[in-house]
């Protein structure tokens, strides 16, 4: 469960990272860059839209998975309380197994 949370939340920072492409390009786009996209701004568009929607569907779907995991192993540690009828004259000794 822990590596699960690990990933999701790495892949949740990816959801901010990637958008800083575009954003560069049009905030600085006299800036002289050694290592370019092809395909202009729609190629821009392209190499940021399709790995964003990959990590959030992949960050959306680890973290259903993590907390439905969660959710199943606290819900078999849950406690169970048993009520007892006993007769009239019936003895209840608890102990270690003496």
């Amino acid at each position: 469960m822990v590596i699960g949370f690990t990933i999701s939340t790495t892949t949740l920072s990816y959801l901010f990272i990637f958008p800083t492409y575009l954003i560069l390009r049009y905030k600085y786009p006299n800036v002289h860059r050694p290592y370019t996209v092809p395909g202009g701004i729609i190629g821009a568009w392209i190499v940021t839209l399709f790995p964003l929607a990959y990590a959030a569907v992949g960050s959306y779907f680890i973290l259903a998975a993590v907390f439905y995991v969660w959710g199943q192993l606290e819900k078999r540690n849950q406690d169970v309380v048993v009520e007892l009828e006993l007769g009239e004259g019936t003895e209840v000794v608890a102990g270690a197994g003496e």
